[in-house]
């Protein structure tokens, strides 16, 4: 395995200390600079060593960072770990809410815009909604919030893709007769079987949901004897 990597002129290798040089770049992007911000210099990083030990290096750091006391660099240390949900694992992020809540919930992000991420809790919860690997305690995770009324629907595209049954079942409290979180999972439901009983449990609400579900079953469904079907439902 390669123990050296060159990035923008910047050499990395055994001798380099990654948590200072991470948290730099966190901090101000001073390392490698980026009009999109400080995560894009370093998603740059870690895409360049990809394959060597330096890859691994960052990672570990980027982890070290999440629980960094500067607000700024913890809130962009979560949002450069969404792209490599995959390589920490969802218990990674699962054990950092449960053991240090208060780094978390309720603290607004910095340099991170709040639609993205309300607080730092969503940030990681985001996180785990990424992740491909499927544990108990994620769903867990995600089925809880999924029920918050307001940042649920952050949610509900991965939770439909990981947990389709549940999803179907709790689809008139999740939807709660709102198009756009139907629009969520509708294409996160990989059979034309889930995606029947997906709609055939919102088949009761009000006339004005039903005919937007029609509109969002004709944007996200692309075989039109399906839609056909689906349609019949809510007419």
């Amino acid at each position: 395995m390669r123990e050296t990597v060159d990035v923008d002129g910047v050499a990395l290798g055994p001798s380099t200390d990654y948590l200072q040089l991470v948290r730099e770049q966190l901090k101000d992007g001073s390392i490698w600079p980026d009009d999109a911000g400080p995560e894009e210099g370093l998603w740059r990083a870690i895409h360049a060593s990809s394959g060597t030990g330096v890859h691994e290096r960052l990672l570990k750091a980027i982890l070290s960072m999440l629980t960094d006391p500067d607000v700024a660099v913890r809130t962009r240390a979560i949002a450069t770990t969404h792209n490599y949900a995959g390589e920490f694992g969802p218990l990674t992020f699962i054990s950092l809410l449960r053991d240090h809540p208060q780094l978390y919930v309720g603290v607004k992000p910095e340099g991170v815009s709040e639609s993205y991420m309300p607080d730092l809790a969503w940030g990681l919860i985001q996180t785990v909604t990424a992740s491909p690997q499927t544990t108990p305690e994620a769903l867990a995770l995600l089925r809880k919030a999924a029920a918050d009324p307001v940042n649920g629907f952050r949610v509900l595209g991965g939770l439909a893709a990981k947990d389709p049954t549940w999803v179907i079942e709790h689809a008139q409290a999740l939807v709660s007769d709102q198009p756009v979180r139907a629009r969520i999972v509708l294409p996160n439901l990989t059979t034309a079987q889930r995606r029947e009983q997906f709609i055939h449990a919102l088949s009761g609400g009000p006339a004005t949901f039903r005919r937007e579900l029609i509109g969002v079953i004709g944007d996200e469904v692309a075989n039109s004897d399906e839609r056909q079907r689906l349609t019949a439902l809510l007419t």
